[in-house]
């Protein structure tokens, strides 16, 4: 059973400087609450499985990134590697990894397939990444940690940002789409002399509500 490493003793700080809100949070009867999840064995030894802040929920199981980023630098070609939760209507957060790619090596199609299998193969099928991308460098803090909240919200953004980039270019499909059949109706109105201000409403009319249609509106 895993759980949060807790420690205590005379060479342990006593808080953070001027910051009580974080003294109070972190500390508990003298224990300083690490945030270090780890599993300990018989013979006393600690294992430590990842931070408690790094925490993955997914479809019901608790996943620490470290044993997943582990296998995944394993893979030839792969510099540095970060693995994060997004959020997921369906799983909670799903697993997502992010690499670095050595000098020299492409990201294919076979490589993501590649390090998805190690992760299911070695592991287990439920700690697969969902998805796995490059990125030309991991958001470090000053000290050289990965910021992996930070590679995730990035992901995100640029997820909703090529969102957002279909929906304009579907619009103008559609735009153009109703501006030819506009065109073609006007040019019916003038051949036929449909002059008739109620024929003319409803035509018009009728192009407005193919329009909403194709909005679904």
């Amino acid at each position: 059973t895993s759980g949060e490493l807790w420690v205590t003793g005379t060479n342990v700080c006593a808080g953070y400087w001027q910051r009580p809100e974080a003294t109070a949070a972190a500390w508990t009867d003298g224990w300083f609450r690490t945030g270090d999840i780890g599993v300990r064995a018989e013979d006393g030894y600690i294992t430590l499985q990842g931070r408690r802040s790094d925490l993955i929920i997914s479809g019901g199981f608790n996943i620490y990134p470290r044993e997943i980023e582990e296998l995944i630098l394993e893979q030839p070609g792969v510099r540095e590697a970060t693995v994060v939760g997004v959020p997921d209507p369906v799983r909670t957060e799903a697993v997502t990894a992010f690499v670095v790619l050595r000098d020299g090596a492409a990201w294919t199609e076979t490589l993501q397939a590649a390090l998805i299998a190690r992760v299911r193969d070695r592991i287990s099928p439920h700690l697969a990444p969902r998805s796995i991308a490059p990125i030309a460098e991991l958001p470090m803090t000053s000290t050289g940690k990965v910021m992996r909240r930070k590679a995730g919200s990035s992901h995100l953004m640029s997820a909703k940002s090529s969102k957002r980039k279909r929906g304009f270019r579907k619009d103008a499909q559609v735009c153009s789409s109703l501006a030819k059949k506009a065109r073609v109706l006007l040019k019916m109105i003038v051949k036929h002399k449909f002059f008739d201000s109620a024929m003319t409403t409803c035509v018009l009319l009728n192009t407005i509500v193919m329009g909403m249609e194709h909005y679904n509106m």
